[in-house]
């Protein structure tokens, strides 16, 4: 949502306002009977009224996104304990645990179900280095690809500009 921040009303002297000032009104002919000073007096309360319930409605907004903030930040804290409960419980060893841990993940509750929690962390930390060594080897092929891409189509393009201009003599 985007918010705009309205201009602060500055009241100013009747005879010297801009667009509703007596010489204003005077120089072009604007004078009306049913329009006057008090009239402008009220719509000017009424602008300013509207203007301090929108900066309450602003402040009632920045306080509810603050609160929301403040509860996120509670969430987060608390998803923190818990986490590091969590690995805590890996690298101490309890074997219970980490069976409750891995209630959630059925692939890895067979793989690791009689395992000590060494164990367990040693074999995730060689599967990750395998999945990023072939990630790397992935973006390498990839960007050797792009490179023979881009270096075909530069290929290519000489030749139908060469083609071009062996075509067109022949039309003028």
């Amino acid at each position: 949502m985007r918010v705009f921040k309205i201009p602060s009303v500055t009241p100013r002297n009747g005879q010297m306002h801009g667009l509703f000032g007596i010489r204003y009104l005077k120089h072009h002919k604007m004078r009306d009977s049913n329009w006057t000073a008090d009239d402008l007096v009220e719509q000017y309360e009424r602008l300013s009224h509207i203007f301090e319930k929108d900066n309450e409605v602003k402040k009632l907004q920045r306080e509810r996104n603050e609160l929301k903030s403040e509860e996120r930040y509670k969430k987060l804290k608390k998803q923190f304990k818990d986490k590091t409960e969590e690995l805590k419980t890996l690298l101490e060893g309890d074997i219970q645990r980490t069976k409750n841990i891995l209630l959630n993940f059925p692939n890895y509750m067979k793989m690791y179900y009689n395992k000590r929690s060494e164990e367990v962390l040693e074999e995730l930390d060689c599967k990750t280095f395998l999945m990023k060594k072939s990630l790397d080897r992935y973006y390498g092929e990839r960007a050797r690809l792009i490179k023979e891409y881009e270096r075909r189509l530069v290929c290519w393009l000489n030749f139908i500009s060469k083609s071009i201009f062996i075509i067109l003599p022949i039309f003028h």
